[in-house]
């Protein structure tokens, strides 16, 4: 649509962002970079990593002529999902003004009149899985019905603990103490949560059931993975999903190529705070990313060591500090690397 020099001067000139080569180097070859060129960039606090996503998504459209329902861009909450599209909307709708009041571009105003960027795919993780599964699915099946925590400690206490008493049970309780390391505060809800625990790095561990079994070392162990299996069934049986099961769920669909109307679009994947992803989550990266290749497209993943925050959900800085060596052993790719 727009040549990058022209894509450039607008970026410095009405949204004060020097990205020049001069200016700053390094978030220039990471803005300017060709579509297939997939990256990884390492970026601190305060280091701009937001912006440097914005104006790569925006230069995809600009520059690149790439579709908005084309793009894919996730980060690991809400918060910063919301601010991430906000400022894709504001600062892509400065630039259409200028080009819009600019005769030299009336060639394209029409195409800028009807451009949405509303259509590029943004959202946390859980969202974006939850929103391609309902659109996506196939004819005559269910849309996904995900339930909240509150739901599911409810669900975990009524199914997983009071059928069978299981709440009373002493080897239960010990064992959780040993995996708690305290017995302080394990009251029943708390007895729950841990199990919702255990469940949730079942999934984000990518651990299986029959590898499990395997260790039986405390009695307490086997009934805590009753009580998790009489959960994960009680979901299935009723077609609801937790966050975790819906990202396996959309895991397994891609896998099995059952998402085709939207893969087959799927050109640009962009990660946000890469830091904090799990195994489960970089399977789901990984099969996006296949797809986006097929298409001409690429992956670009951002993170700072420093900074992982979910642990808690099976985050593994590992998988951050060695996604050069990971996503190239997977997907044959070699990712540039930058420190914007």
């Amino acid at each position: 649509m727009i040549d990058w020099e022209t894509y450039e001067k607008l970026v410095i000139e009405h949204l004060s962002r020097k990205i020049s080569s001069s200016d700053n180097p390094d978030q220039h070859q990471a803005i300017s970079a060709p579509t297939y060129q997939s990256q990884f960039l390492v970026a601190g606090p305060g280091s701009g990593k937001t912006t440097v996503m914005v104006l790569k998504i925006l230069k995809f459209i600009y520059v690149d002529d790439v579709h908005p329902s084309s793009i894919l861009a996730t980060t690991f909450t809400r918060k910063a999902a919301s601010e991430l599209r906000s400022r894709i909307l504001s600062w892509g709708d400065k630039i259409r003004q200028v080009l819009l009041k600019d005769p030299e571009f009336i060639e394209v105003h029409t195409y800028l009149h009807r451009l949405d960027f509303n259509q590029i795919i943004t959202g946390t993780l859980d969202c974006i899985s939850e929103d391609v599964l309902r659109t996506h699915r196939d004819p005559g099946a269910s849309p996904p019905v995900v339930i909240e925590e509150f739901v599911a400690s409810g669900l975990m206490l009524r199914i997983g603990l009071f059928d069978g008493d299981k709440h009373h049970n002493d080897d239960l309780k010990d064992y959780l103490k040993k995996l708690r390391g305290t017995a302080y505060g394990l009251n029943t809800p708390e007895m729950a949560r841990n199990l919702l625990e255990i469940k949730d790095r079942l999934y984000y561990d990518q651990v299986y059931w029959n590898q499990l079994l395997e260790y039986k070392d405390h009695p307490g162990f086997l009934l805590a993975l009753e009580s998790v299996a009489c959960y994960t069934q009680y979901l299935k049986d009723h077609m609801l999903h937790d966050f975790a099961s819906l990202e396996a769920e959309f895991l397994d669909q891609l896998e099995k190529d059952k998402l085709d109307k939207f893969t087959s679009q799927l050109k640009m994947v962009l990660v946000d705070e890469y830091q904090d992803t799990n195994l489960l989550q970089e399977k789901i990266y990984f099969q996006l990313a296949k797809h986006a290749l097929n298409n001409k497209g690429s992956i670009t993943v951002v993170g700072d060591d420093d900074q992982s925050l979910y642990r808690f959900r099976g985050a593994t800085v590992d998988l951050f500090t060695q996604h050069p060596e990971r996503i190239h052993d997977q997907l044959n790719l070699t990712p540039s690397t930058y420190l914007p």
